[in-house]
């Protein structure tokens, strides 16, 4: 379950980033901010990866599920974080 626990702590990771997302001003700490959402999307990827090679390693029904949810869900993320950036 080595990859499970490595997606597990991305999640951790990437709510952790998204509340220092939040706390930063867009305006006066703009690198700052820039950065963090470049480690936001590094994160959800990595969540993607890890719960990729989970499914490719596990038998575990229940927890596939609840993988593929996760996948899924931050697949949605960052698509809709990749179109903001073209709107900039």
């Amino acid at each position: 379950m080595g990859a499970y626990k490595n997606m597990q702590e991305s999640l951790q990771r990437a709510q952790y980033i998204r509340g220092e997302i939040r706390k930063a001003n867009k305006i006066t700490e703009k690198k700052k901010y820039e950065s963090l959402h470049f480690y936001y999307i590094e994160t959800i990827k990595e969540i993607i990866r890890q719960g990729d090679r989970f499914l490719d390693t596990s038998d575990n029904l229940d927890v596939g599920l609840e993988v593929i949810q996760i996948i899924e869900n931050y697949n949605c993320i960052l698509s809709m974080l990749k179109e903001r950036e073209w709107d900039k």
